[in-house]
């Protein structure tokens, strides 16, 4: 900041917390004739916003910040303030504790039985419907497929990042109460649909009640049945092992797997050293980045198949949360913070950056540093994503296996011995 343009500023600012307003405008306004620095301008900016009286004329402020810095964080949250969809008593300072109950809770869940006879209700992939396991009566028929992506609704990153939404981390049990035996049981911190171990009365937690909890934006249902999901698993031994090797270790499981989706964009600039002749040259540029819907597991379950099946979903399935998908299926809310999960997300995708970076524009190069202060996420969702989970064993060895629950394709791992031939079968060597 430039002297004369930094004693504007200064001046300003005590005449804004003295509460004289009049004052105030008119160094900032002074300081914005003279063309100063962006920075200088967003300050000045947000300090007019926080002392005009006309809320219309504080947004006109806010705006101004926005044309110049879309990501701008204090901007961003007032302006989600405005519209409603971020109220100021969610905001968390971070100069405050914010204490996380410790203790068991009861919860609301809804039960899902039959109308007709009472029997358990549970969604079938196949026909897309509820339908009771005891007399087949279709009870209620879903939509799987929405008019556009548009129909899933997305969050704005930078203002949620402000509240407790962006960092808890569910850690409470629940306890459910089970409306047709009366018994109690735990539904456990990362699930958010159970049976009942009594009478198996399929339940899902009504996340909305829960003050440690995320309710999904979206879901993509299963569409691939068990018989389906184990058929294309025994093509994919029968292509890449010998059956009589194989022993099943863990049958396949069907369930909802939480991930944070993220807009991404921005440029990342770069500069690198460059040998020409006897002297070295520095070399920069930048690599303009966007990501839609860039996937990253909320899970704690980790393994490179379930990353592989993930990353295959078609997201234009995605349909809005509806508690009866997840009808008599296992579904796990977040176990990673949005916040970890955002930073993340960062990591992976300048990692990318600096790989393609490598490759195309500085192959002569050494010393390569990368600025990723101008890559910003615009927005995220939380969406569950159906996938077949199991696990296989050759010579005592344990290999996982995801099936994607949308497409069937099977991702699983295999020996060293096997992944050899089939190579060279592939190859035709």
């Amino acid at each position: 900041m430039e002297s004369h343009t930094r004693d504007l500023y200064i001046r300003g600012v005590a005449a804004a917390k003295a509460g004289e307003v009049a004052e105030a405008n008119h160094y900032f306004e002074w300081l914005l004739r003279l063309d100063p620095p962006i920075e200088e301008k967003i300050d000045s900016y947000f300090w007019m916003s926080e002392i005009e009286p006309d809320v219309e004329k504080a947004l006109s402020y806010v705006k101004e910040i926005l044309m110049l810095d879309a990501s701008e964080p204090r901007a961003r949250r007032k302006w989600a303030v405005a519209n409603g969809t971020l109220q100021e008593k969610d905001i968390i300072s971070p100069d405050t504790f914010q204490p996380i109950p410790e203790t068991d809770h009861d919860a609301k869940a809804s039960r899902f039985v039959c109308s007709r006879c009472g029997g358990r209700l549970s969604f079938h992939p196949s026909s897309q419907s509820l339908v009771c396991e005891y007399c087949q009566v279709v009870t209620a028929q879903k939509t799987a497929l929405p008019k556009s992506l548009g129909d899933v609704p997305q969050d704005d990153f930078i203002a949620n990042l402000a509240t407790a939404k962006g960092h808890i981390q569910p850690i409470v049990a629940s306890v459910i109460h089970c409306q047709g035996c009366n018994a109690s049981f735990l539904m456990s911190p990362g699930l958010i649909s159970k049976n009942c171990p009594y009478c198996y009365s399929p339940y899902v937690l009504d996340t909305q009640k829960e003050e440690t909890c995320i309710l999904p934006n979206g879901i993509i249902p299963f569409k691939i049945p068990l018989k389906q999901a184990m058929q294309s698993f025994n093509e994919w031994l029968e292509n890449h092992l010998d059956l009589a090797e194989v022993s099943i270790t863990q049958p396949m499981i069907g369930t909802y797997v939480p991930v944070w989706t993220f807009d991404v964009q921005g440029v990342i600039p770069w500069e690198a050293s460059e040998q020409q002749g006897r002297t070295i040259q520095t070399k920069t540029g930048e690599k303009t980045i966007f990501y839609d819907d860039y996937l990253m597991l909320a899970t704690i379950r980790v393994s490179p198949v379930l990353h592989a099946a993930l990353k295959a979903f078609d997201l234009r399935s995605l349909v809005p949360f509806d508690e009866s998908y997840a009808v008599d299926w296992p579904a796990e809310i977040f176990q990673i913070p949005l916040a970890d999960a955002s930073l993340r997300v960062r990591q992976e995708i300048l990692s990318l950056a600096r790989g393609e970076i490598e490759r195309n524009e500085a192959q002569e190069t050494r010393n390569l540093h990368l600025d990723s202060t101008k890559m910003y996420i615009d927005a995220f969702r939380l969406v569950l994503l159906p996938v077949w989970l199991g696990e296989y064993e050759v010579d005592e060895r344990g290999y996982k296996v995801a099936i994607n629950g949308q497409t069937g394709c099977v991702y699983a791992g295999l020996p060293k011995s096997a992944r050899k031939s089939w190579i060279s079968e592939f190859l035709g060597i």
